[in-house]
């Protein structure tokens, strides 16, 4: 069965609407999908809508940036009822917290004789959830930088002209958010912690304590042994192995659906999350 759990719609930074992430796995023969959009469920409702009419099965899903001390976390959270108040406000919550963040870098970017009309960036991005990858892609607009890449390397990473703490949920915020919610809390991207081995199932180990349900060890960008190794923690741990393309558009990551097939165990779970 072809499936893939980490896409990204325009309701946060990805290129294409909900509508056409849904279109485009349908060409791609996907069955079934989540959309996955940064600490935004905006584009749900849609996403589900055209998935009946494209009569592929939907998982709501949300991607929560956190912290677990130091060590920047994404938990991954799926099948919970995206109309369920609370939730929406605690997401709200959250998104304030990162409009605070650009606030503090547009601020630090204009010390730099750097002006960014930050209303004008609101406006033209109307239904999203503004982060850094679309200041970013402002000041590569403006000339000031020659890449993405090189706008967060320069400017906006740890270490770069501009940057800023984020202040955002803790893991176990993160994991209790989705819990709450009925949610299954999957640990995204492990490999971009950057930790060793041994930090790294460290930190796996902890995450599971304050009910950490699945692990991404099938993401597109990890080598074979890092795959191996997080299938190895997953099996260790009896997490679920979740897996995707992190879809933002072609010129991100691979094909839609490329190469994750979700083994037993999650694909019973999926196929009682999703619906068509």
């Amino acid at each position: 069965m072809k499936v893939d759990l980490h896409l990204h719609s325009n309701c946060s930074d990805g290129e294409y609407s909900p509508e056409e992430i849904v279109k485009k796995c349908a060409q791609y023969g996907l069955e079934i999908i989540s959309l996955t959009d940064h600490d935004s469920i905006n584009g749900i409702a849609t996403f589900k809508e055209q998935g009946k009419i494209y009569n592929i099965k939907t998982l709501p899903g949300v991607e929560l940036s956190a912290f677990e001390g130091a060590t920047e976390t994404h938990i991954l959270a799926y099948g919970f009822d995206y109309t369920n108040p609370s939730l929406n406000n605690k997401l709200k919550d959250v998104q304030q917290l990162r409009e605070m963040r650009n606030l503090k870098i547009i601020e630090k970017l204009k010390a730099l004789n750097i002006i960014i009309d930050y209303k004008q960036l609101k406006q033209k991005h109307k239904s999203k959830v503004i982060g850094r990858s679309h200041i970013a892609q402002n000041m590569v607009n403006m000339g000031i930088t020659s890449s993405v890449p090189h706008a967060f390397e320069t400017y906006l990473s740890v270490g770069g002209l501009a940057y800023v703490n984020s202040q955002r949920l803790t893991a176990e915020e993160a994991i209790n958010l989705a819990l709450t919610h009925n949610a299954i809390p999957v640990l995204a991207h492990p490999a971009k912690l950057s930790l060793s081995s041994f930090e790294s199932e460290k930190i796996v180990k902890k995450l599971i304590d304050m009910g950490l349900k699945g692990i991404e060890a099938e993401y597109f960008s990890h080598t074979k042994p890092e795959r191996d190794f997080f299938n190895f923690l997953a099996n260790k741990y009896n997490l679920y192995v979740f897996g995707g393309s992190d879809f933002h558009s072609e010129s991100y990551g691979i094909g839609l659906g490329a190469f994750y097939t979700p083994n037993n165990e999650t694909m019973q779970l999926l196929n009682s999350l999703a619906e068509k």
